[in-house]
């Protein structure tokens, strides 16, 4: 395995499509009902991983929580720099899920109080990818491993 790096390198354009977002209830319920978390603070990840029906994919769903940030922007900013660093490095983790016909739900969770550079978010966030990879690696098909 290599390691990700925050490029498009990885498999051509980087997309975050519409496609790739995790919004059906049914999907979230399962997530947040079997799903496991992976903290690397201030990023906290629940991942649902299970054998692919028909063709594999990779959701993502990003939240900060109201409690913390009170001011619409300010969440709307964080949300932004994680979406755009997880897009940077998808890549490789989108081509292992195809190659083992693997499914991967993720919920990315912003825990801190405080606003961070977005260098910050991108370091953790590309550490959770690089974690999430191993685990897929590691998995041989069973479900929600």
């Amino acid at each position: 395995m290599t390691s990700l790096k925050p490029n498009s390198e990885n498999t051509g354009r980087a997309t975050f499509k519409p496609k790739e977002r995790l919004k059906s209830k049914k999907k979230l319920d399962l997530l947040f009902k079997k799903g496991k978390a992976m903290n690397n603070f201030p990023v906290q990840v629940i991942y649902y991983l299970s054998e692919a029906v028909g063709e594999s994919e990779l959701q993502a769903a990003f939240s900060v929580p109201k409690r913390n940030f009170k001011l619409a922007v300010d969440r709307n900013r964080i949300k932004r720099q994680m979406k755009e660093s997880y897009r940077k490095v998808k890549g490789e983790l989108k081509t292992d899920l195809r190659n083992k016909k693997m499914s991967l739900l993720l919920m990315w969770v912003y825990k801190d109080k405080t606003k961070r550079n977005y260098k910050d978010i991108e370091h953790k966030i590309i550490n959770s990818v690089n974690k999430l990879q191993n685990i897929v690696n590691e998995t041989g098909g069973s479900d929600n491993l």
